[in-house]
């Protein structure tokens, strides 16, 4: 029995070598075939689904991407042209308050002439009335001399008619 049996043994066992490798080359190769299969079906089942609205949605969201730099290009654009636009008006608002500070110090000065010219003017006035005051005195003056003159040259020719 063991004769036979191991006889049987190595038969049995070189027998269903061969075969177990054959079995798995082939099992092998048949699962790369189904894998290679597998990997044309995905691919032409990948092309199908695709329809034309969505190969469309594909290239308008390219373009999208691609506008969106352009929306950041065009927003960019218009800071840059508002900040400009910006500092130029806050050069000419700089401008604008430097000439109304340089009307406002001309308005100051010609506030302080003309308060001075008033002052002159009503001293003036007051000096005017001081010398017509003055002139007056002075003719009631010049005509009291001028009749006291008067009284003593008559006394005088009048004493000296008595004389005669």
């Amino acid at each position: 029995m063991s004769m036979s049996d191991d006889q049987d043994q190595p038969v049995d066992q070189e027998a269903e070598r061969p075969i177990g490798v054959e079995e798995q080359k082939t099992i092998e190769s048949q699962e790369r075939k189904a894998e290679q299969a597998q990997q044309s079906i995905s691919e032409t089942k990948e092309t199908e689904t695709t329809t034309p609205k969505e190969h469309v949605d594909e290239i308008l969201g390219e373009v999208k991407e691609k506008q969106i730099p352009k929306r950041e290009d065009l927003t960019r654009k218009l800071f840059e042209q508002f900040a400009k636009y910006f500092q130029i008006s806050k050069v000419a608002s700089d401008k604008t308050t430097n000439t109304l500070k340089q009307i406002q110090k001309q308005l100051t000065q010609i506030d302080r002439t003309t308060i001075i010219s008033n002052r002159q003017q009503a001293l003036t006035k007051q000096l005017i009335g001081q010398v017509k005051a003055m002139q007056k005195q002075l003719n009631k003056i010049s005509s009291s001399v001028s009749r006291i003159k008067n009284i003593s040259g008559t006394k005088r020719i009048g004493t000296g008619k008595r004389k005669k």
